[in-house]
């Protein structure tokens, strides 16, 4: 499953594992090769921009008095509204979460976008660490194998 070398269509790195690639990602290559296959870095990337151009336009447009469209007006007036963070705590105004926070979560359950953008860097440590600690303990593994005398002492056990 995780097998085989595996090239990004985005950074051109070649020669990457799958567990550099999501799942879906792996699925979607092997039923279609010509399909373009994005590794984890350049996903979190690209996310992370999108995330930023999102707040820059969030921004900009609560110090240009929301824009001037026709929605503006309801936007506007859902900006004055304070929103309680679940994971912080804090009031803060619909300005500081996300859309789809306010509008898929129910209050006591969205966050706002730094809390959001922390508990994500924090997962992805926690993989990171993770993964450290699985090849630590593989690498031990391999060290007591080594120190076994044959080949089939070694696959035997004993």
């Amino acid at each position: 499953q995780w097998t085989g070398v595996y090239d990004c269509s985005v950074c051109r790195r070649k020669r990457l594992t799958g567990q550099e690639f999501s799942k879906k990602a792996l699925e979607r290559h092997r039923k279609d090769k010509d399909a373009p296959l994005k590794c984890k870095t350049c996903v979190a990337a690209a996310e992370k921009e999108e995330q930023d151009r999102a707040a820059a336009k969030t921004t900009a447009a609560a110090a240009g008095g929301g824009g001037g469209g026709g929605g503006a007006s309801s936007e506007a007036g859902a900006a004055g509204e304070l929103h309680t963070c679940a994971a912080c705590g804090e009031a803060k105004p619909a300005a500081s979460f996300n859309k789809n926070q306010l509008r898929n979560k129910g209050p006591g359950k969205q966050r706002c976008m730094p809390c959001v953008t922390a508990a994500s860097e924090a997962e992805a440590a926690a993989t990171t660490d993770a993964q450290q600690a699985k090849l630590k303990d593989l690498r031990q593994k391999a060290k007591k194998a080594d120190a076994v005398g044959s080949v089939a002492e070694r696959l035997g056990g004993g």
